[in-house]
């Protein structure tokens, strides 16, 4: 078979030369020739054919597929929008063709029953929705915070620009549930960054460290520069409030967490990409490094069968996960 040999079947009635072109469309080399036929006679029996063709990166061949694919009857089967969907996708990335992306959402309107809006190139408010190119925040609203304390990540895309750098007075806690209490108490009402150690995946699992923000949050409201600074886990959570969180190393595996003290002063820089603690290095190194009873943490409700997972964690950038832990 040859695409001459395809040309050639053309001089023969379509009943006689379709079925055969059909069963060699499993040959890929001849799909070109084959389609440019079948689309002179276009009929559901190769709609399958059609929109194979329509995802070919030839566009020659994707044109071909889509004008065949035009004058069919409409299709509802989900297999056969998902195809068009897929080819609309390509068609709103780079390089696209505007007049292709209208043809594929006439046609996804027709089959599917649906209206639907052609995509432009353009935001019609680029406030709340922007292109790739010209994106709200480069870096995902994500940074990466390196310092003296550790490695962690803080996420900034809700954080104000006047709340971006904190430098004020550690305030220390070893559980997310003592910060209430010295909340409750008055203690808070001031300039700090509250560290909550003791919460990273060996200490106990990295559990949600859901209770911290509504508290910080009307710390900053009354006026104060807060910031947090953990080695828990916050999915999403930080909200307006500046929080460093999966600090490593952590506090139970002997991270710089464990020697903070209340009072020392912490500067938590998210414009700059830094976490440090002003104090000399000499004096800090020789601090005894605080513990915390983690026991209520690992024993009953089954905790015990999860011991080897927590000793064996890595650290949170490589996902906190005992399959590949360099040191275990």
């Amino acid at each position: 078979w040859s695409n001459d040999l395809i040309n050639l079947l053309d001089t023969l009635p379509p009943e006689t030369v379709l079925p055969v072109l059909r069963s060699q469309w499993s040959n890929r080399g001849l799909r070109p020739a084959i389609l440019k036929h079948l689309s002179k006679r276009s009929t559901s029996r190769d709609r399958h054919r059609f929109l194979d063709a329509l995802l070919s990166r030839d566009s020659k061949v994707s044109a071909t597929a889509l004008t065949a694919l035009r004058q069919l009857s409409p299709s509802n089967q989900p297999n056969d929008l998902a195809k068009l969907i897929r080819k609309l996708r390509r068609e709103c990335g780079p390089g696209g063709n505007a007049i292709t992306r209208k043809q594929i959402v006439n046609l996804l309107a027709k089959w599917s029953g649906q209206p639907l809006a052609v995509p432009t190139e353009k935001s019609a408010k680029p406030d709340v929705l922007s292109t790739a190119a010209e994106p709200f925040a480069p870096d995902g609203g994500l940074r990466v915070l390196d310092g003296n304390l550790g490695r962690g990540v803080i996420k900034v895309s809700a954080v104000a620009e006047e709340h971006r750098v904190v430098k004020a007075p550690a305030v220390v806690f070893n559980d997310q549930n003592e910060l209430k209490a010295a909340f409750d108490a008055g203690d808070l009402n001031r300039d700090c960054v509250v560290v909550v150690r003791f919460q990273g995946p060996k200490a106990n699992g990295m559990p949600e460290l859901h209770k911290l923000t509504p508290y910080l949050g009307v710390l900053q409201d009354r006026g104060y520069k807060v910031a947090l600074v953990t080695d828990g886990r916050m999915s999403g959570a930080s909200g307006k409030v500046p929080a460093a969180i999966h600090v490593y190393p952590e506090a139970a595996n002997g991270g710089e967490l464990c020697r903070v003290r209340n009072g020392d002063v912490i500067n938590l820089d998210a414009v700059a990409g830094t976490l440090e603690i002003e104090v000399s290095a000499e004096e800090f190194a020789s601090r005894e490094a605080e513990k915390a009873d983690l026991s209520s943490y690992h024993h009953g409700l089954g905790r015990e069968l999860f011991g080897w997972m927590r000793k064996a964690a890595s650290n949170p950038e490589e996902g906190a996960s005992f399959f590949w832990n360099h040191d275990a």
